[in-house]
């Protein structure tokens, strides 16, 4: 379990940088910043240039995946409670992208949400078995 953590950490660190690096200056977590003072504006004079579908939809990819990382590490044995947290997580998250009115990625968060059920019915399944 101690693996996971690690990595579910370093998941929601790249997604932030995703953010932080090559996201638009007048999203509200960058007004948010300003509030406290951090100055983010040397990290997006990186002269790196992603697809849309990478910068914009990538960082939500990796919050969806920590997330349910995290549920897993809490939940892994308990299927109803996984399957529960996990879609209230995805639900809150849909329900944003609804607001924001990002359909890419919803479409993002619904595929990873279904990979992600799949990978943990696969082995959580396996482990039952044996």
């Amino acid at each position: 379990m101690k693996k996971l953590t690690i990595i579910s950490f370093i998941l929601l660190m790249l997604g932030g940088m995703f953010y932080l690096c090559f996201r638009p200056p007048n999203i509200l977590l960058f007004v948010w910043l300003g509030y406290i003072g951090f100055d983010y504006s040397f990290l997006q004079n990186m002269n790196i240039k992603l697809p849309l579908l990478v910068s914009n939809h990538f960082p939500n990819v990796l919050f969806i995946i920590f997330g349910s990382i995290v549920i897993y590490i809490i939940w892994n044995k308990n299927r109803f409670y996984y399957i529960l947290y996990i879609s209230i997580f995805v639900a809150i998250n849909i329900i944003y992208e609804i607001i924001t009115q990002d359909i890419g990625d919803i479409i993002a968060v619904i595929i990873v949400y279904i990979i992600v059920l799949f990978v943990y019915n696969r082995s959580i399944g396996g482990k039952l078995e044996k």
